[in-house]
């Protein structure tokens, strides 16, 4: 997968620009731009797409060239679903997801073109809202917390269908993985320290199964740790 962090885009992918995560996915002056007809995505190769309603911003970019992300009300101020785009594909096709309110969980998609993120309307009702795979031949699967957590978010996907993220309690939550496709969920955080108030998070994965993220260690102090099947769970200390 080919990051591209929040870049933000009027179409579908034409204005790629880097931002800090957490920012306003179209920056003001991108906003206010009409929407293009047509979008870039080689000097001299033009593909016709017609967007969803609203504003689009990018969120990731396989080697294949498809492309997911978030689109947005027309005055960016809410989301309103995610989103898939493939070379060739004449429309962005609508991911089924409901935007949980007030938080501003990211898309990533792996080379299988398997996509991740986080949804509102979980199928169990038991969790108020939940991390979810998805791709065009299987449709969405909904990845549940771990046991006794109420909500799960998914952060990233390697290409062997292994999901990192969070299961999350009130004040805290646990670095997750699931593996697909059954969607196995795994505990990766602190050993002893599952839920609050120790808070960890996985905030990435790459195709050897590696995963980085940070915790709350328990003297209460945060930390990026390192985790795989191999070394389990370790803390990077800081350089010297």
């Amino acid at each position: 997968m080919i990051r591209t962090g929040k870049a933000s885009v009027l179409l579908a992918l034409v204005v790629f620009s880097a931002c800090d995560p957490d920012a306003n996915p179209l920056p003001p002056e991108l906003g206010r731009a009409p929407l293009a007809t047509k979008a870039v995505l080689a000097p001299t190769t033009y593909f016709a797409i017609t967007p969803l309603p609203g504003k689009l911003a990018v969120s990731d970019l396989t080697n294949a060239g498809e492309v997911v992300g978030v689109a947005y009300d027309e005055a960016v101020t809410s989301r309103t679903s995610d989103f898939y785009w493939a070379p060739g594909d004449p429309t962005v096709t609508p991911i089924p997801t409901v935007p949980v309110p007030g938080l501003d969980f990211p898309v990533r998609a792996n080379e299988a073109g398997t996509v991740v993120g986080t949804t509102n309307d979980c199928d169990q009702p038991i969790f108020d809202y939940c991390a979810y795979a998805w791709s065009t031949s299987e449709g969405r699967k909904d990845l549940y917390p771990l046991s006794d957590h109420r909500r799960s978010a998914a952060y990233d996907v390697n290409d062997v269908g292994m999901v990192v993220g969070q299961s999350i309690v009130p004040g805290g939550g646990s670095a997750t993985l699931w593996r697909l496709p059954e969607g196995f969920v795994e505990y990766i955080g602190p050993p002893g320290l599952e839920g609050e108030p120790y808070s960890s998070v996985a905030r990435a994965i790459n195709n050897a199964g590696v995963v980085v993220g940070q915790a709350k260690l328990a003297d209460f102090s945060l930390a990026p740790f390192r985790w795989s099947a191999s070394d389990g769970f370790q803390v990077l200390t800081a350089l010297q």
